[in-house]
């Protein structure tokens, strides 16, 4: 073997070990970045999936599975934790789906889930979606856990619109199904009632026994007003002592 071509091979033998040297440096810094990037996932407590197309091939972080009570690393299967939504949440999902690859867009959605561990979940889902040469190859996002904002929400909404005491909707509530069910019986020539309803005697009361027996007072009224009257939806409290209830045909 010449000189010559000894040289060339030690010298490519030294280009191979310093890529190899390079790749694993660049692999070791991938893992070391992977890491701390999950890692940002758990604290933050946000999810990230992605799920290949179109073999529907699911890919989850440390912290998805955590949402979904499910152990790390569980090979995944679409159609199994697809079931963990209700029915609601699971045909809306499937449609903003199908519409985001078809329009090669993206989409948000709150979910409603029971867990692996049964227990009853909220999360926000963001998706988009990646081409290749137009056609879709991957759908990913991220999938955060908002059960206890949408439990604040839903309270926020029930004070807004129902009387504490009573439990019946309040006279905004009142006014709203008013309005509905004249426009309803202008439109449909519905039939229905309207029974406005003001307690005699109730300031005596309030004045003679306090205020918390008052209160009992009016628990009592509502909840007899609710044994005559099967939707609780159609009951209102209206001002202090003043109830009343409205139906329609429609």
């Amino acid at each position: 073997m010449s000189s010559q071509l000894q040289k060339e091979i030690k010298r490519l033998r030294q280009e191979l070990a310093e890529k190899e040297k390079l790749i694993k440096e660049q692999a070791q810094t991938f893992s070391h970045y992977k890491k701390i990037y999950g890692q940002s996932s758990i604290v933050a407590q946000i999810g990230i999936w992605e799920c290949a197309l179109p073999t529907e091939e699911l890919t989850w972080s440390d912290y998805t599975y955590d949402l979904f009570e499910l152990p790390r690393g569980t090979r995944l299967d679409r159609s199994h934790t697809l079931a963990c939504y209700t029915e609601a949440s699971r045909a809306e999902l499937v449609k903003r789906r199908s519409d985001a690859i078809a329009a090669r867009s993206g989409f948000t959605l709150e979910a409603e889930i029971i867990t692996f561990g049964g227990k009853s979940r909220w999360i926000r889902i963001t998706a988009s979606i990646e081409c290749q040469n137009d056609i879709p190859v991957r759908i990913f996002g991220m999938k955060q856990d908002i059960t206890d904002q949408k439990l604040s929400f839903d309270h926020m909404m029930y004070l807004a619109e129902y009387d504490q005491m009573t439990g019946l909707a309040n006279k905004s509530q009142f006014l709203l199904k008013l309005s509905s069910a004249i426009q309803g019986d202008q439109v449909a020539s519905g039939h229905g009632y309207l029974l406005l309803i003001d307690l005699d005697g109730f300031k005596p009361i309030n004045d003679e026994y306090g205020h918390i027996a008052g209160d009992e007072c009016l628990k009592e009224i509502s909840n007899r007003l609710k044994s005559i009257n099967h939707s609780y939806k159609e009951i209102f409290r209206i001002g202090g002592d003043e109830f009343a209830i409205i139906t329609t045909d429609s």
